[in-house]
């Protein structure tokens, strides 16, 4: 199982999953995505994505692509982790994901016992 781990260490709202990944590196295998391209260098594997989501309140697990919110896209820079993930889907490059999604606000500690705790089930 290989965790890919996304968001913007230098923005305070973006990067708590960064944070835990760090820490998770020493137990789990686990990979800093910098940009959603690179997830093309792990098509048809099982992977597991941790990212902050907006507008959660609790750790939220998603089993199925189709449940990610449809961007507006207005530009090429609205091209986020669902646009890209929804677009690999459709073009068979990826079977199966599950994301870890982390509410932007949570104290770390908490989120990453409860990681923790969820990768021991997967």
């Amino acid at each position: 199982m290989k965790i890919l781990v996304f968001g913007n260490p230098l923005i305070e709202e973006d990067n708590l999953a960064v944070k835990i990944g760090k820490v998770l590196k020493k137990d789990f295998n686990v990979f800093f995505v910098e940009k959603v391209e690179e997830l093309l260098n792990y098509q048809n594997e099982k992977i597991i994505i941790l990212d902050v989501v907006k507008n959660i309140k609790e750790i939220t697990i998603i089993n199925d692509i189709d449940q990610l919110k449809e961007p507006n896209l207005v530009s090429l820079h609205d091209f986020d982790l669902g646009f890209f993930l929804k677009l690999l889907k459709e073009l068979n490059m990826i079977e199966k994901i599950k994301i870890i999604g982390l509410p932007q606000n949570m104290d770390e500690k908490k989120a990453l016992k409860e990681v923790k705790n969820i990768l021991k089930k997967f």
